[in-house]
């Protein structure tokens, strides 16, 4: 009967448990995870029965994110396996296989408390928690019957070094019956190794030996323990249950229930008896053994304990212990044991025994998180003792913790910010401060009020908007609410959504055998590229011409034309999320079709002596649109362009002359919209007299 009901303690106990792994907002599947053998190992549990039996009848979807995408991959997709499965499947010898088989599809027993309805159905409820506790307990002690239950996964598709995010729920669900998805990340850079059972100490009593565990630093990572015991100083060590402890089998010793507790009894007094304990963690299997201790069952009476303890705070770290030593005569020495709180359990501070006449003692390593309780024992020459009363000492530690190391995040595509760092290694570390900014040289300002209790955090951020990047930092807190330098500030990019500018198409030129193309750029920061399209024809569809990626580009030339045809272009700017600017207004050119263009052919001269001027004047007649440029040599030197005139002017009036040994030259050119130009006119000159 104590093997069961252990059981069912167990199942309750682990889904009690607070996940370390997981975070969401109402999380009812809780989860854990470690990284072993290039592989994820992933159990997780609903909270309670009903849950429970929901999730057998629906069935779990476990799904991880593809990396460097905002998509899912489903890794499981199910519900327990079916009694045929299991045989099938599993080795149904294994009891904790055939224990899980049997929780999910057993026979009910109909229940026997007569008619009345009301104790029917809590018969009824008493059976399912039943089942549900068993079901857990055999996932804990098989991995083999927590795959059979849908209650684990071994995930070896991974890459070491990388993280992983997974979500888990129940599939299927009506909206009614909806529950929230559990998230949780997976750091591979943090590989798990065997733990050991912390904190174990004992307590001589009479004829017994009490071995005590914290259950806060030992329950996150075990769901039962074994107790073993040596009669030959370690060197060999005999297993005292056949089944691990899950909890005290008496009540005797629950002190508030902070821990677990093994009661060796019926020793002969005086004889030194060494234990060590090792816990059986939910992936079922062991830990490393804890440090093995030395107790010896007493007889029963004790030396008189000393009086008046006292402790004051000598500062730097340090705290001095008072007290009137035993008035007893057959002492053979003291202990100083310290303690985080007045329950225990106490440990000693140094080795071996203090001298009997020693009244005092300096502790310099007390513990920094808060309060410290002292006992002093006192230690008779057949070997027994007993404490004193205990004494309290509170002291100030103004060390701060470490900065923050490997912050790390992604947004989503509706702002959903994921954040995971790594836990610091400070025995009084709080939790964390988590701070934003829009700029990594600004400001940054809290997200919470109160330090995250872990290492994963989630926000939410506003997509409507034009600022791209976001920034966090986190500070490390401990309990006397000293913070730690601020992590390395982490850059986030949220997922564009409003599309770059466009470019803006401008001027060209036309050759005979290519067009020249010139363009504004967009005014868009995230620009990556542009693309240019290009149409043949009127109502013809565009084709893209060439992808540039030189984003200061601002000019290509069309070397794919046939003379005399005439393209329309547009361009695209692309930003780094791929968005795509509107198209820039058409610009329609046409290819030189080889042909010489006419040009001016009567140019003539006339000075005006009246203003000192030189007019010229000539005649034109031509259908296309097009210019006038005026060029002029002074004494034989290069032409220079001197004017650029409508198609309506036919005159122009120098008045920049000068006295000049050769005189001047002029010729004109006619230019032509569509980048054409004439040759030169004929030459006229003016000789200036000395």
């Amino acid at each position: 009967m104590y093997r069961v009901l252990s059981f069912l303690f167990a199942g309750l106990f682990w889904c009690g448990m607070p996940s370390l792994d997981a975070q969401s907002l109402h999380p009812e599947i809780k989860v854990k995870t470690r990284v072993i053998d290039g592989r994820v190992d992933i159990r997780w549990a609903p909270n309670d029965f009903l849950l429970f039996r929901l999730a057998n009848r629906q069935g779990y979807q476990l799904q991880r994110q593809v990396p460097n995408t905002n998509s899912w991959q489903i890794l499981l997709n199910r519900g327990p396996l079916s009694v045929e499965e299991f045989k099938a499947r599993l080795d149904t010898n294994d009891v904790h296989v055939a224990t899980a088989a049997q929780a999910v599809h057993g026979t009910m027993q109909a229940p026997s408390v007569g008619t009345d309805p009301l104790q029917v159905a809590k018969a009824i409820e008493e059976e399912q928690k039943m089942r549900y506790a068993f079901a857990l307990l055999s996932a804990d002690y098989s991995f083999s019957a927590a795959r059979g239950l849908a209650l684990g996964y071994r995930d070896e598709q991974i890459v070491p070094g990388n993280n992983y995010l997974y979500r888990i729920f129940i599939k299927d669900l009506s909206p009614t019956e909806a529950i929230d998805t559990t998230y949780f990340l997976v750091q591979t850079d943090q590989v798990y190794e065997p733990r050991k059972v912390e904190k174990v100490f004992a307590e001589e009593k009479d004829r017994a030996i009490v071995l005590k565990w914290p259950k806060a630093e030992n329950e996150p990572y075990f769901s039962g323990y074994f107790v073993e015991r040596s009669e030959n100083g370690g060197k060999s060590f005999e297993r005292l249950q056949d089944v691990p402890m899950l909890t005290s089998d008496s009540r005797e010793f629950e002190t508030f229930n902070q821990y677990f507790i093994y009661a060796d009894r019926d020793l002969p007094s005086g004889q030194p008896f060494t234990y060590r304990v090792v816990g059986v963690t939910p992936f079922s299997d062991e830990g490393l053994p804890s440090d093995p201790l030395t107790a010896v069952a007493l007889d029963g009476t004790g030396p008189a304990p000393i009086s008046n303890l006292t402790g004051t705070d000598q500062g730097n770290g340090v705290i001095r212990i008072n007290w009137d030593p035993s008035k007893q005569k057959e002492i053979a020495g003291y202990t100083v044991a310290r303690s985080s709180s007045p329950l225990g359990p106490f440990y000693v501070v140094h080795t071996g025994l203090l001298d009997r006449k020693q009244s005092s003692y300096l502790d310099e390593t007390p513990d920094p998180i808060g309060a410290n309780y002292y006992l002093v024992y006192t230690h008779d020459e057949a070997g027994n003792k007993n404490g004193s009363p205990v004494a309290m000492v509170v002291w100030r530690d103004n060390k701060p913790p470490a900065q923050p190391q490997h912050l790390t995040g992604f947004i989503d595509s509706v702002g959903i910010v994921t954040l995971a760092w790594t836990w610091g290694s400070e025995p009084d570390l709080l939790g964390y401060r988590v701070l934003w900014s829009h700029h990594p040289n600004r400001e940054f300002y809290p997200l919470s009020s109160e330090p995250v209790k872990g290492s994963l955090f989630i926000d939410s951020i506003n997509m409507q908007t034009l600022t791209e990047k976001i920034y966090y930092k986190v500070i490390a807190l401990d309990y006397n609410m000293n913070p730690s330098k601020p992590s390395q500030a982490l850059e986030l990019s949220r997922p564009d959504r409003i599309p770059p500018a466009s470019p803006l198409l401008g001027s060209y030129r036309a050759f005979a055998d290519s067009i020249q193309l010139q363009w504004q750029l967009s005014p868009s920061e995230d620009v990556v590229a542009y693309q240019l399209f290009r149409r043949v024809s009127e109502g013809a569809p565009f084709s893209p011409l060439t992808l540039l990626t030189n984003t200061q580009q601002t000019s290509w030339t069309d070397r794919k034309v046939a003379k005399g045809e005439t393209y329309a272009y547009t361009l695209v700017a692309i930003e780094d999320a791929g968005l795509l600017s509107d198209q820039s207004p058409l610009l329609t050119v046409t290819a030189l079709d080889g042909k010489k263009k006419p040009g001016v052919q009567d140019l003539t001269a006339s000075i005006d002596e009246a203003n000192a001027s030189l007019i010229l004047t000539w005649t034109y007649q031509a259908s296309e649109a097009h210019q006038f440029v005026v060029f002029r040599s002074a004494d034989n030197a290069p032409w220079q362009r001197v004017a650029t005139l409508p198609s309506s002017q036919l005159s122009y009036t120098d008045s920049n002359l000068y006295q000049v040994e050769e005189g001047f030259a002029y010729r004109v050119q006619v230019l032509f919209e569509n980048g054409a130009s004439s040759g030169l006119s004929n030459r006229v000159e003016l000789r200036l007299k000395p």
